[in-house]
């Protein structure tokens, strides 16, 4: 596994790392950084920030729009409900369009009868653009009680059915037919608090449309789509702390393949999470910041699996993970009895067992970290970092440690000095 950080005071903007976003330049992967002063582009083999997109202008929401097989354009979203469409290799502004007047604070690509569409969860409710004009569709809902906003936003499933679902500052989900936005929507409470982030798992091989939430009751969940759109609970696992944005990858090709989900939490833990792995300990700790971490990013690649994350203080940690370390990673060792400890002997390794429930995982030949110590802590060992207990984390309340306005929702901004978590 290869890590680098990038602290880029001095050569780029400052101020808290709210998004970034993978883009493809001339085939070449690049990371975009979105900020309360802009966007930069980081270049991952020198570690350099290469170019500052729409300097002074907050980077609300960023999104990828693929102009060929080789290049994406970059959208931004504002908090005076505009899109700004950049071409990333020169910085230049393509196009603006007007969405409404409330801030953007999520933006979602899909494609819909041939052409592109953008859906805009904004404080004024959530929008469809198709790209090729100036027109924009209104998705209709009721309103929400207690002012309850769109927060996130994401497409799912294919061709044949596709789906547009909304997490709201309430906790609740909702989710429409793409061909019927006319209509209302299914409607589901996904947290018991507000939810943070919502993600597509884009998966070829998946039997149904999948998304996952996460929020400030530490709860990431996955949630299918059936085929009249309600949404259906598959999988629920706790993490150390509020999560504040997911990611999702998947490692290996064919039968190998195994697809991931990374949470950002508000511990400044960065995890990885496999679908079928327990529900309270993650498969790995990729990275630990120093401060609450605010944005991730993954992508597959040949060699393995990439993970950005970027915190309060500005710092973004990259970690690139092979898919021989993954696949050492997710060797589990089951016994028929419960298991305090592992001890290492070459070449194998043996187990020693004790009345406490549960379960080693191993990196090679080499003991779980922490294992020795006994008890049902011991359990919580990703194999290379020992996640801390729920007692530390920073933040788990319903604003998450942003400032909010009397809606509960986030504060505009203002000045130039970082900011906390812009959340529900």
């Amino acid at each position: 596994m290869g890590r680098l950080m990038i602290q880029n005071e001095a050569q780029g903007l400052g101020g808290a790392l709210e998004h970034l976003l993978f883009l493809k330049i001339s085939g070449d992967l690049v990371l975009a950084t979105g900020r309360s002063l802009g966007t930069e582009l980081v270049d991952l083999n020198t570690k350099r920030v290469t170019r500052i997109i729409g300097e002074g202008k907050p980077a609300d929401a960023l999104c990828a729009l693929a102009s060929d097989g080789m290049s994406d354009t970059l959208l931004v979203g504002g908090p005076d409900g505009i899109i700004r469409q950049y071409e990333p290799q020169t910085g230049a502004l393509r196009r603006q369009q007007q969405i409404g007047d409330g801030a953007i604070r999520d933006l979602a690509v899909a494609e819909r009868s041939g052409s592109m569409v953008v859906a805009v969860a904004s404080e004024g409710g959530v929008r469809l653009w198709a790209t090729e004009g100036r027109d924009t569709e209104p998705v209709k809902f009721l309103p929400r009680p207690q002012r309850a906003r769109p927060f996130r936003i994401c497409f799912s499933g294919d061709d044949s059915a596709r789906y547009l679902v909304c997490a709201f500052t309430d906790g609740w989900l909702a989710a429409w037919n793409l061909d019927a936005v006319d209509q209302g929507p299914n409607w589901r409470q996904a947290h018991s608090g507000p939810i943070w982030t919502l993600i597509d798992l884009d998966d070829d091989d998946r039997r149904e449309p999948l998304v996952a939430s996460g929020g400030s009751d530490r709860s990431l969940c996955v949630w299918g789509i059936a085929d009249d759109g309600a949404l259906v609970a598959r999988q629920k696992f706790e993490a150390d702390g509020t999560i504040r944005r997911l990611g999702h990858a998947i490692d290996g090709e064919r039968e190998g393949k195994v697809p991931m989900l990374a949470s950002a939490s508000a511990t400044g833990a960065v995890s990885l999470w496999r679908y079928d792995g327990p529900a309270d300990r993650p498969l790995m700790e990729a990275a630990r910041h120093r401060g609450e971490v605010y944005s991730i990013a993954c992508t597959s690649t040949a060699e393995g699996v990439i993970v950005a994350s970027g915190d309060f203080n500005g710092d973004i940690e990259v970690s690139r993970l092979s898919s021989n370390v993954l696949k050492s990673m997710r060797t589990f060792f089951r016994t028929d009895g419960p298991i305090s400890a592992v001890t290492a002997k070459r070449p194998a390794a043996r187990v020693a067992r004790r009345p406490f429930p549960g379960l080693v995982l191993t990196a090679g030949s080499a003991p779980a970290r922490g294992a020795a110590a006994g008890g049902p802590r011991a359990a919580r060992s990703t194999g290379r970092r020992r996640v801390p207990a729920s007692g530390g984390a920073r933040s788990s309340g319903s604003s998450g440690g942003g400032p909010v306005d009397a809606a509960g929702g986030p504060c505009p901004r203002r000045g130039r000095t970082p900011r906390r978590a812009r959340g529900p």
